[in-house]
């Protein structure tokens, strides 16, 4: 039997091989209009032949638009390097005509609280998506095919498709990355293809191409929307609400063709069970495909649609289908696989032929998907009636901005959310009036907002294919509450949000005497802080809370609050007045102008208290065995968030770099043997000699190899005399799901911050929330005032892990300080800057980056 499969796959690849013109895609027999031009006609090579770039991409979509009467074009948006993002359209001329209407009238069929009681003769609208990974190409290369049947064949069973179907097609999700790979392969690419997997091919350069320009992986952010990419695409979105989604990736080489459903224990509760067998129902359409091709492939195994944070997951919680796609990988345009040798064309052709099957499938169940769609809406509020949870209440009366951030967060996924008119107090929550905002349960959003706002600890699967948890008030560190029944009637609001809320700052005074005062609370702080360093301001920066009066009011500034003395100053008076003004204007500070350097308590404003502010210059360490992810979250933040720039340096080249440029370095996750023992070397020098090194999770294990820091882990210790415990003879069946029920997929926990230490500045609550994976728990350091966050006693929040492991984390550190000659280390043992989404912990990661030099 394993010969027989063996041969048929020999055969399907030579005759992949073989075949290289658009038959080998496209349907047997079928028509085309003359008058449409081919893919190779605009791009200028075969499908397949090379690795298509997304601006031939654009062009070829340009001209089927120009030519075909069946296609229009939208830029919904634009990539971080400016790229256009793309949605096409493809249906009916007399459909085009109309297109806007019939998109309303999608809209409104499936409206609960407007249409009518039944499916009328509205569009099927379907979404083609392709390639939210740079080096996953045979997406990417699929479009162009896919689009060239749409808009060309004129076989009676599409056109009668078309006349009832509207299909958007978004040919490149991540257009940056797959710029990027493209390049890569197509400049290795021999005449004669080479599938010798030592080829440089097969070994794209650090970072890859996976994630887009700040190396995120993009099929993680469709639920956080901290890119372009992603905000313009869930804006088209909802803007059509699709019936089905396709979302076509690659997996490992040696693998076959994978199609959803996937694990049927692993799909998230919140989801309508008609989900799955709906795409159960689509699968056979896939399945008689690929069997027609003699390609192999497999379902409901290995993948899971729990975290609705990836493309194939996201309709499912929004009234649609997602359908996700796994093709073997070639990485380049001859493999070398378990299945002989895989050509290009070979995965281009099992996208195309699963495209055109979910097409053909759609339209054949279309009654049932529409119906479905309408339902889902409709039993959301339903069920959100019946719900004891009739809302949340949340707010950040410390940092608005937090606050402003997932209110954008929360918008953008169609939730509606209001401005209470009075104050809300419920158990440790206290919002005062004009802080506090509202999201009720019973709006169309309804799973929606459960899936962003619940807590959830039980799982009826313990294996996860990405995350457990991502809890957004937990994640963005603002108070929030659930709401009853009992409690709704007191709860007085407005109107619906329309826009983002941002409150400006303001400057109290006038041009002082002493100087002027804020606090770092602020999200945007350590920007404003960069902003007056960079225009050459002197900062001071207060380790002890003190207070001011004028006579009448007296104003408490807690720890780490900024003083700006006049005194020394280069820019002086109004110039430095305004310039204080407008900084407090753009970054939401109040900024206090004093007249008096005396304190009635606390230390006076000439204090040793007081510790100058040294304007961070930095550099972080990249390429091989660095993690790109980390490194991408850690430049897009300092970058896009707050401003600062960073210097990103190839760790091989260490040891020619002249480090007297900097103060601090940031090492994300890696192993850092590019170093070798002479970089090492002169780390420890520079770090003796005043350093200051930001290290976060495995960068930690490289430095204390190198024996500039110490930690210990907690052990797992197993008292004498104990027996074996039961079930230690297992099914070899459990044992991958035995070995991931062992880990920490990715969960919230509490910890406990230390609201004196500089790491703690700005926070006033010292209950944090920290996203954690795997299952490294350290021990607190000897130095009891080296252990700044630790977990506490009772920590799991939202997210899996199990009764071992949970003993193992109370009282384990997550972030710990060390001395190094006259330098400093801070070590963050979990990542504070997770997807871009964990707001709560980047005031401490900038903490680290400008206060680490007065630990």
């Amino acid at each position: 039997m394993k010969y027989l499969f063996t041969l048929v796959a020999a055969l399907v690849m030579s005759t992949a091989i073989a075949q290289k013109g658009l038959d080998y895609f496209l349907p047997e027999g079928a028509a085309y209009d003359p008058a449409i031009p081919t893919p190779e006609d605009v791009i200028g090579h075969r499908t397949g032949e090379f690795h298509v770039t997304y601006d031939k991409i654009i062009r070829y979509m340009e001209v089927l638009a120009e030519t075909s009467s069946r296609v229009s074009l939208e830029i919904i948006g634009y990539s971080w390097e400016k790229q256009p993002m793309m949605l096409v359209s493809f249906t009916s001329p007399g459909n085009k005509a109309n297109l806007d209407r019939l998109r309303l009238d999608h809209l409104d069929a499936i409206d609960p609280a407007s249409s009518a009681g039944r499916v009328r003769d509205e569009p099927l609208v379907i979404w083609l998506g392709y390639t939210v990974h740079g080096n996953e190409p045979s997406g990417v290369n699929a479009a162009p095919v896919v689009a060239y049947y749409l808009a060309a064949c004129q076989d009676e069973s599409l056109l009668e498709i078309l006349n009832n179907t509207i299909i958007l097609m978004e040919p490149c999700q991540n257009p940056d990355g797959a710029n990027r790979f493209a390049s890569w392969v197509n400049s290795h690419r021999s005449m004669n293809n080479v599938s010798d997997p030592n080829s440089i091919e097969f070994s794209e350069a650090w970072p890859g191409s996976r994630s887009n320009h700040y190396w995120f992986d993009l099929n993680r952010d469709w639920m956080f929307l901290q890119h372009p990419e992603s905000r313009a695409r869930i804006a088209a979105f909802h803007k059509w609400k699709p019936n089905v989604l396709t979302d076509h990736h690659e997996m490992g080489g040696s693998s076959t063709f994978f199609f959803q459903p996937g694990v049927p224990s692993r799909s998230n509760p919140i989801v309508p069970e008609s989900n799955f067998s709906l795409t159960q129902k689509l699968g056979t359409f896939h399945a008689a495909a690929l069997d027609e091709i003699g390609s192999l492939y497999f379902s409901e195994e290995v993948f899971d649609d729990y975290y609705f944070g990836k493309g194939s997951a996201y309709p499912d919680v929004n009234g649609g289908i997602g359908i996700l796609f796994e093709q073997a990988s070639t990485r380049g345009h001859l493999a070398e696989t378990a299945y002989g040798k895989i050509p290009f064309e070979f995965g281009i052709r099992n996208q195309v032929k699963t495209s055109l099957s979910t097409i053909e499938g759609s339209w054949s169940i279309r009654r049932e998907l529409q119906y479905d769609q309408k339902d889902f809406f409709k039993s959301a509020l339903e069920e959100a009636a019946s719900a004891r949870v009739k809302g949340y209440v949340f707010g950040c009366p410390e940092d608005r901005q937090r606050a402003s951030m997932m209110i954008d967060i929360l918008m953008q996924h169609q939730v509606e959310v209001y401005l209470l008119k009075d104050a809300f107090t419920k158990g440790d929550v206290n919002l005062p009036e004009g802080f506090a905002y509202y999201i009720p349960s019973e709006q169309a959003q309804y799973r929606m907002i459960r899936a962003l706002m619940e807590k959830v600890t039980g799982y009826a699967d313990s294996t996860f294919y990405d995350i457990s948890a991502w809890t957004l008030p937990l994640a963005m560190g603002v108070q929030y509450a659930e709401v009853d029944s009992r409690e709704l009637g007191s709860l007085k609001t407005g109107k619906a949000l329309t826009d983002t809320p941002f409150i400006e700052g303001v400057i109290y005074g006038d041009i002082p005497k002493a100087g002027y005062l804020f606090s770092i609370e602020p999200y945007l702080a350590p920007k404003a802080i960069y902003e007056l360093q960079d225009q050459g301001v002197l900062l001071k920066i207060g380790t002890e809370p003190f207070s001011l009066s004028d006579g009448q009011n007296t104003v408490d500034f807690p720890y780490g609050t900024v003083f700006v003395p006049v005194q020394a100053q280069k820019i002086q008076g109004q110039e430095l007045h305004s310039l204080m003004n407008r900084t407090a204007r753009l970054n939401g500070l109040e900024i206090f102008s004093v007249n008096t350097g005396y304190t009635p308590e606390g230390p006076d404003l000439g204090s040793g208290s007081f510790g100058f502010l040294k304007k961070p210059e930095i550099l972080m360490l990249t390429g091989g065995g660095v993690s790109s992810r980390e490194a991408g979250q850690v430049w897009w933040l300092l970058d896009t968030r707050y401003g600062i720039p960073v210097t990103l340096a190839d760790a091989g080249r260490f040891g020619s770099i002249d480090l007297s440029r900097y103060n601090t370095l940031i090492l994300a996750g890696g192993s850092y043997r590019e170093l070798g023992e002479s970089g090492q070397r002169k780390l420890q020098e520079w770090i003796r000699a005043g350093g200051r090194v930001v290290a976060l999770r495995s960068a930690n294990s490289f430095l204390r190899s190198a024996g500039i820091i110490s930690y210990e882990q907690v052990k797992r210790e197993k008292p004498e005399g104990t027996k074996e415990p039961e079930g230690r003879i297992r099914p070899y069946s459990e044992r991958r799901r035995d070995r991931l029920g062992q880990s920490i997929p990715g969960s919230i926990f509490q910890a406990s911050l230390d609201l004196s230490h500089p790491l703690g500045f700005g926070y006033k609550n010292p209950d944090i929330s920290v996203f954690k994976t795997g299952t490294e728990f350290i021990a607190p350091s000897a130095n009891p005032y080296a252990n700044p966050l630790y977990f506490t006693d009772d920590p799991l929040e939202s997210g899996f892990i199990n009764d071992e492991n949970l003993e193992l984390l109370r009282g384990s550190i997550s972030v710990m300080t060390h001395s190094y000659g006259r330098g400093t280390v801070i070590s963050f043992f979990d990542d504070p800057v997770f997807r871009g989404v964990f707001a709560g912990l980047h005031k401490m990661f900038m903490n680290a980056v400008f206060l680490g030099g007065i630990l």
